[in-house]
């Protein structure tokens, strides 16, 4: 018979620790090198929500509000609804290329003219049609925003 000893037993192993951190440092240095490409930006733009809570002050009409709808033909049409709703068309721009492009121009002289005839109008909310490219929404949000103190984007 074979004498069992303590050593045949024994089940210690040690974890080669090097590969692992060999890895880590590779990915902490990919992550920071990668990370100086990514240039993040911000729009700052509110969703237009509506309250349950009763309102303090009731008064006789409705504060004017003005909706910018955008199509995917490149045309604007401006409703302002108040005392009297009025809609205005901006048609689409097709300069000598044949591609209609947007208005925005006209659209921040329109938005300008309302707000020099109602003062207290500080926002404006955009309607987009769904098949509408999300940039395009964008570039209508950075152009009202010269215009306009707060843009809203919903429905």
């Amino acid at each position: 018979m074979s004498a069992v000893s303590a050593d045949d037993n024994d089940q210690d192993f040690e974890i080669n620790l090097a590969p692992i951190i060999d890895c880590f440092t590779v990915l902490i240095t990919y992550l920071l090198v990668s990370a100086s490409f990514i240039s993040l930006s911000t729009l700052d733009v509110a969703v237009a929500t509506t309250t349950e809570e009763p309102s303090e002050v009731v008064s006789a009409e409705p504060p004017p509000s003005v909706y910018v709808e955008l199509y995917t033909t490149r045309d604007i049409k401006v409703i302002l609804n108040g005392p009297q709703s009025v809609i205005i068309p901006i048609a689409a721009v097709v300069p000598k290329a044949g591609k209609p492009e947007w208005d925005l121009a006209k659209l921040n002289e329109t938005i300008s003219n309302i707000k020099t005839k109602l003062p207290s109008l500080g926002e404006v909310n955009i309607k987009a049609e769904p098949r509408l490219k999300y940039k395009y929404v964008v570039r209508a949000v950075e152009e009202l925003k010269r215009v306009m103190p707060r843009v809203f984007v919903g429905e």
